[in-house]
């Protein structure tokens, strides 16, 4: 059940979903609202303050003065309302067959606990910096959160104490997930490429070997003296490499012939995405 927000600034009305989703309305000078191209709800304005808010769908939300959605009826009228606390953050959803959903929030409004209909309740404990750190289930069974200074989750840790790790570059993006069977995940697809692409060159060879016309050589020897040898598909596509030491690399790969994840010499597989 989606819980919208409206916002109203001078002449235009906003209502934003809790996916982000948004939709807005200019108000005409009879009082009318006007929505956005290729919208076809409609919005209305009580005396009171309150808007209605009538989708395509024939979906009926209703807000109150200060923006806050009470209620929401589908086209056959079954009806789930919302009440908020003094802070105005939500604190009950009642469903058209009168069971509720509530919501608990700390001093600082931060969202601690939600209890279903049947009294079976998750809660969830920020630190100083709003961060989440645990989620504790129903049965007592809980998921714990770590981060670094720049509040970045770096581990989380499960019910079982299965801890995953995760690794950021410098735009805060996930570059490498770490779990705790030895799998890890690279976010970043030209990795496994190049690691493919380039093995080592030397004197007598070319310097990319796996871009020579003959894909399909079974080995090659660089200027060192070092032989790699190959394993391809019936279409002439490496699927593994052996180095000079005997170790074996395995390559998987999607129907764009790109590697999706290498089995390494030790048993371990590593997926890109």
């Amino acid at each position: 059940m989606d819980v919208c927000r409206l916002h109203e600034v001078n002449d235009t009305v906003s209502i934003e979903a809790g996916d982000g989703n948004r939709v807005q309305f200019t108000a005409e000078t009879d009082g009318a609202y006007t929505p956005s191209v290729g919208d076809f709800s409609r919005l209305s304005k009580a005396g009171n303050g309150t808007f209605t808010w009538t989708q395509a769908d024939m979906f009926i939300r209703v807000f109150d003065a200060n923006g806050r959605q009470t209620s929401v009826s589908d086209p056959i009228g079954n009806t789930t309302t919302m009440t908020y606390d003094a802070n105005g953050e939500l604190l009950t959803v009642t469903d058209p067959v009168g069971k509720v959903t509530t919501f608990t929030y700390n001093d600082s409004s931060r969202f601690t606990s939600i209890a279903d209909p049947f009294g079976r309740k998750t809660t969830f404990e920020t630190d100083a910096h709003g961060d989440l750190t645990k989620i504790t289930n129903p049965d007592g069974t809980a998921r714990t959160f770590t981060y670094d200074a720049q509040h970045r989750m770096t581990q989380q840790t499960d019910a079982a104490g299965n801890q995953t790790q995760y690794t950021y570059n410098a735009s805060n993006q996930i570059t490498r997930v770490d779990r705790a069977d030895g799998s890890n995940t690279l976010y970043n697809t030209e990795t496994a490429q190049n690691l493919i692409n380039n093995l080592p060159s030397g004197s007598a060879t070319e310097s990319n070997p796996l871009s020579l016309a003959d894909r399909t050589a079974p080995s090659y020897t660089d200027g060192a003296g070092n032989t790699y040898t190959f394993a391809t598909n019936p279409f002439g596509t490496r699927t593994s490499i052996t180095d000079p030491m005997g170790r074996t690399t395995v390559m998987n790969r999607n129907g764009d012939d790109q590697v999706i994840s290498l089995v390494t010499p030790s048993g371990n597989t590593v997926s890109y995405e």
